[in-house]
């Protein structure tokens, strides 16, 4: 264990995944909830989140509700960083009513059986943090990265460079594109980012 790594730590929650769609849950692909303030026209929906069911450790508002939505069409040039292009998403307070928002489907996947670790930063991030390594630190760095699957909170996996908006934005959601019926590229991930205390998002995705 590289001691330099532990005092940037952060929580981090394992999900695991059931086939099948419920309107109002967490969960990849799906019919979503109406009510977000967004335009989604020709749109599908890739990730909806609730905040009630998340970890509340990991911070995020209970009464809230994420969607992100992108277009089917264009799987080569979805913009990577801050959201644009094909892609639409918005985090609103949950509505009072639940009903379904107009939209076609990718195949469904609830969220559920959150297991909490503790997940340390990739090379990237270090750098950005201004921990130094040396040549025999950095090789394990490098086993000890963050885990590349499924998960809440935690530090990215950057298959790439590190992509953040901004210093104070943190990791919601880290995902393969497989679970979720899309395509990131060859072992591609894509990263879910938030900003907290408010409901600023971004999602971005890169692979090999």
């Amino acid at each position: 264990m590289l001691t330099k790594l532990a005092p940037h730590e952060r929580p981090a929650w394992r999900a695991e995944t059931e086939t099948g769609d419920q309107l109002d849950a967490s969960k990849l692909g799906g019919t979503p909830i109406a009510g977000a303030p967004i335009e989604t026209v020709g749109l599908r929906m890739l990730v909806q989140l609730r905040g009630e069911d998340l970890p509340e450790e990991l911070g995020f508002p209970g009464d809230h509700i994420v969607q992100l939505f992108w277009s089917r069409a264009h799987y080569g040039s979805m913009t990577r960083g801050p959201a644009g292009g094909d892609l639409a998403m918005a985090c609103f307070p949950r509505p009072s009513t639940i009903e379904a928002r107009d939209a076609k489907e990718l195949p469904a996947r609830r969220l559920g059986r959150f297991e909490r670790f503790d997940d340390r930063p990739r090379w990237a991030d270090l750098q950005n943090l201004g921990v130094r390594l040396n040549a025999k630190e950095m090789r394990i760095a490098q086993e000890e990265r963050p885990e590349d699957r499924l998960k809440l909170g935690g530090w990215p996996d950057w298959i790439q460079h590190a992509d953040w908006p901004g210093d104070e934005w943190r990791l919601l959601l880290q995902l393969h594109g497989e679970l979720a019926g899309v395509d990131f590229g060859d072992t591609g991930l894509g990263y879910l980012l938030w900003r907290p205390g408010s409901t600023d998002l971004a999602f971005g995705w890169s692979s090999t």
